[in-house]
């Protein structure tokens, strides 16, 4: 086997363990999301929580929006399944703090 076709073969495995890598992480900060926000809709007054249903629904988009955009920059390339992963993450990650302060302000 050629120098050039192990190389592929090296970095078609490493590419799949990110995207896999990537999808674990995005998940586990996906459902830590979501148990914050089943609590938040416990004990947050139900006219505050209404507003932050809506605000939840427009975050949505704007999260899927930029899946999106994080996938046309690699234009279908094998680093765009990671991509998209490391963009919902990072925004989840970034919401799970934002309604974890929600908490906070309501002391």
């Amino acid at each position: 086997m050629k120098l050039i076709n192990i190389m592929k073969h090296i970095f078609k495995k490493l590419q799949l363990k990110a995207n896999s890598e990537s999808g674990n992480v995005y998940k586990m900060w996906d459902g830590l999301l979501n148990k914050i926000y089943k609590y938040i809709k416990i004990v947050m007054p139900y006219e505050k929580f209404s507003q932050l249903q809506k605000d939840e629904q427009a975050w949505i988009r704007q999260r899927d929006s930029e899946i999106v955009q994080a996938a046309k920059e690699w234009e279908g390339g094998s680093g765009s399944t990671m991509a998209q992963n490391c963009a919902g993450l990072e925004a989840t990650k970034e919401r799970c703090y934002y309604l974890i302060s929600l908490l906070d302000d309501m002391d």
